[in-house]
């Protein structure tokens, strides 16, 4: 079965003659080197026998790999998946708490007090009860709970890793899939036991072969099969778990699972972005005060060096008796020259001493508050 592609069957197919075709071209008696290219490959095919039934046999043979493959992944998928859902200890925790939520919310009326819930009711009830607020949802609720008790319980994935890609898989596409599988068998051998021309012998080789390689496997295949069956019955009781369409088995229940598991960590993502909006919000609210307070403390220092340094004189205005005061403070040099008097001269340097001692004070006292400025700058960034 190795000679021929899928490709190579495909364009087979299509170009096959019918019966009717072949009749008139093993009429032909004449010399076959005369035959045209078409009328050659028309008599050639005609030669062999069960030539329909090949061609369909061949390519079931050579689909018979991805087919196979497909059912073994299936089945190993379903295997898992259903053996993690009955021995989880965290799902079954997680339920048992939310029907315990449920009977809680429920007390007083004829719905409290449940000894069990439908998947279906409860997940939906989880997704739609809403708070007075129309944001905060029972899932969130419940989730927030169960994380102050014990969030170690909400990491139920790593206890069920196979059942979302598991969830894809539908007993009755399986069984199919297995079903086509054992009719290529049956398929081949019936060819095998047809063919006793001498020509088909590699055929024949070929076929055998074919058979020896898969028959036991498909064997595995239909017991998988049966036990993925077996494995789902035990699942679908634990979790009274009951199908209006059996042909949508397992995969509805395992979604329900799958979607279960994704709404608790899209909770879980909600809450953590909640906690860390409130925590900068109260960071921002930190910073504003702490901006106030060195706001405050600035002002205040400008306003005491404001009060420390001296006024700066506007213009002096001209005293009274002005030119008498000239006469007293300025003479006339023998060269005629003005200079100042003694008593210029004593003044002059009365106000240069004043200003040293101003001088002297204020840097002192600009220290002192330099000192305390930067005192109350360390506590006010603290």
């Amino acid at each position: 079965f190795s000679v021929l592609t899928q490709h190579d069957l495909h364009v087979l197919v299509k170009i096959m003659p019918t019966q009717d075709e072949c009749d008139v071209v093993s009429l032909y008696q004449g010399d076959e080197s005369s035959m045209s290219k078409a009328a050659k490959f028309c008599r050639h095919l005609s030669s062999a026998s069960d030539l329909q039934k090949r061609t369909a046999t061949f390519a079931l043979a050579l689909e018979f790999a991805d087919r196979a493959s497909y059912v073994e992944d299936a089945t190993s998928q379903l295997q898992h998946a259903l053996l993690e859902l009955t021995h989880s200890t965290k799902l079954t925790r997680l339920l048992s708490l939310s029907l315990h939520m449920g009977n809680l919310i429920n007390a007083g009326t004829h719905q409290g007090n449940a000894a069990g819930a439908d998947l279906r009711s409860l997940f939906t009830q989880l997704q739609d009860v809403r708070a007075a607020d129309g944001k905060t949802s029972l899932l969130l609720f419940f989730v927030q709970k169960v994380e102050e008790y014990d969030g170690t319980l909400l990491d139920i994935r790593g206890e069920l890793p196979h059942v979302p890609h598991a969830a894809a898989f539908l007993f009755d596409a399986v069984e199919e899939a297995v079903g086509s599988l054992e009719r290529t068998v049956e398929s081949v051998r019936s060819l095998v036991q047809g063919s006793e021309a001498e020509a088909d012998s590699a055929f024949r080789a070929n076929a055998t072969e074919f058979l020896r390689l898969n028959s036991e496997s498909l064997a595995g295949y239909r017991a998988a099969l049966t036990e993925c069956r077996q494995l789902y019955a035990q699942a679908s009781e634990l979790f009274c778990f009951l199908s209006d369409n059996q042909g949508k088995a397992p995969a509805e229940m395992l979604s329900l699972f799958s979607g279960f598991m994704s709404s608790i960590e899209a909770a879980r993502r909600q809450l953590r972005l909640q906690d860390q909006t409130g925590q900068a919000g109260a960071g921002a609210g930190d910073d504003d005060d702490g901006m106030s307070r060195r706001r405050t403390l600035l002002l205040k220092r400008q306003s005491s060096r404001r009060r420390l340094q001296p006024e700066t004189p506007r213009g002096d205005p001209e005293p009274a008796g002005s030119e008498l005061l000239q006469q007293q403070l300025l003479r006339k040099d023998h060269d005629g020259s003005i200079c100042a008097s003694p008593a210029l001269a004593h003044l002059q340097e009365m106000a240069g001493a004043m200003q040293t001692a101003v001088a002297s004070r204020l840097s002192s006292m600009n220290s002192g508050m330099h000192n305390l400025d930067s005192d109350d700058s360390e506590e006010s960034w603290d």
